[in-house]
Order: structure tokens, then C-alpha cells, then sequence
């Protein structure tokens, strides 16, 4: 997810200075590139409030693969999420 994420910022920056030396973007690369930095500045800020709210079958699997549980407490976690 996260190529993905870095590939299509790559190339819609790239299209966006290409238009914007073509004249054809209405925003223009050379006045509002600072923008372009705090989209990736607020988008790393809030990063970690993201990873807070998982859901905890992510979690119980990344414990489980951690080795801080095995695999009959991953599923006793598991159930007692499901059932309440």
C-alpha cells in the first residue's frame, strides 16, 4: 500500500509541474510548490494517529507473527473480540 501510495504522489506531482510549465495548470509549480510540502508534512503528522486506531485483528496477527503470543492465545484473543 504504501509503493502505491508513494508511486501515484510521484506522478501526480509529476504531471502537475509538467502543466505546469505547459501554462496549463491552474496552479502553478513555481508559486505553490510549499503546499506540496505540507500535504506531506500534515500526512506524516497524522500517520501515527492512523496506526492507533488498527483494527485488533492487525494486531493480534502482528503479535502472533512477533512471537509475543502463539497461536492458541491469538485465537483465544480473536474470540473474546468477536463475542464482546
Amino acid at each position: 500500500m504504501r509503493r502505491i501510495f508513494w508511486g501515484v504522489l510521484f506522478v501526480l506531482v509529476g504531471v502537475w509541474i509538467w502543466l505546469s510549465h505547459l501554462g496549463i495548470s491552474f496552479i502553478s509549480f513555481k508559486r505553490d510548490w510549499p503546499v506540496l510540502i505540507i500535504v506531506i508534512g500534515v500526512w506524516i503528522a497524522l500517520r501515527p494517529l492512523r496506526k492507533k486506531k488498527r483494527k485488533p485483528t492487525i494486531e493480534v496477527i502482528e503479535d502472533l507473527e512477533q512471537g509475543e503470543i502463539n497461536v492458541d492465545q491469538a485465537v483465544d484473543r480473536l474470540k473474546d473480540r468477536r463475542s464482546g
